[in-house]
Order: C-alpha cells, then structure tokens, then sequence
C-alpha cells in the first residue's frame, strides 16, 4: 500500500537535526545495530571496489547498520553500471544516426542517465549528497584527550 505524502524522517535523523518541528518523535521505530554488513559475495568486481571504499566511510558518518546492506549493494552496482555505460558514451559518442529522422539519442545515454537518477535517490537516503549532508546536525565528538581537557 503506498502512502502519500513524503517519505517520513528517520527518528535518528531527526535526532541529529535536532528535532527542529518539535514533533512527538518515533519510540516505536525500528533500530537496526549500527554492524557494518558484510559485502555481498553477488557483486561484480568494480561494485566490490566500490563497497570497499563506500563501507568504512558510511560506518565512519555512524549512518550504516546491519540493515542497510541491500541499499548499500544497489549503490555500488548502480555506481559501476553508471561507470560502464559512460566509458560506452565515450567511446561511441552521444549520438547515432537513424534511418527515420536522422539523429538519436544511443541507448546507452538513457540507461545512463536512469542509473544516476536511482542512484542519486540512493545517495542521499544515506547521506551522501551536499545537500543530504547539510540537513544533518552531529553533536560534536567527544574527547579523551587530557591535555585539551587541561587547557579548558
């Protein structure tokens, strides 16, 4: 069933933003162990690349939990399709011809451009876009330091 409307905020997001509605916030919400999930075996090679790289900085943002490997799997797949398809744009150009009105657009331009439309709604689910990241407001780390706690 789809609800109208937009898509709710995560609890935790709200969290980070500061609550700035003031609304009643979710307790009932699901909450996922923030455990990096390990990287699917189904991969292709340049999307395991990807996944290298993505896991450990998503886990470093304190974004990424066991849930969220299916999301994280589409982003990198996604990501190197898109890769792929741009290297064919490249090489064939943009264009070819056609025997009823001269010029279109290749195939490869439009599965392109659907790539980077899914994987931008992707990106910034998990925060990974100038303006998803300017939304998120994060406490300030804590620090262990004794030498800055001394000159404080």
């Amino acid at each position: 069933m789809v609800t109208p409307g937009r898509k709710p905020k995560p609890t935790a997001l709200k969290i980070l933003e500061g609550n700035p509605g003031c609304r009643k916030l979710n307790e009932n919400e699901p909450k996922p162990l923030p455990i990096t999930p390990d990287r699917p075996e189904w991969l292709s090679g340049k999307a395991k690349k990807i996944w290298d790289k993505l896991a450990p900085m998503l886990e470093n943002m304190g974004v990424l939990t066991e849930a969220d490997e299916i999301a994280l799997a589409a982003i990198c797949s996604l990501y190197a399709r898109y890769k792929d398809l741009e290297k064919v744009i490249d090489k064939k150009g943009y264009t070819e011809k056609n025997s009823r009105s001269g010029v279109k657009a290749i195939p490869e331009f439009a599965m392109s451009r659907d790539c980077l439309k899914l994987l931008k709604s992707f990106l910034s689910e998990f925060g990974l876009t100038p303006s998803s990241r300017s939304r998120i407001n994060l406490p300030p780390p804590e620090t262990d330091d004794p030498l800055e706690e001394f000159f404080r």
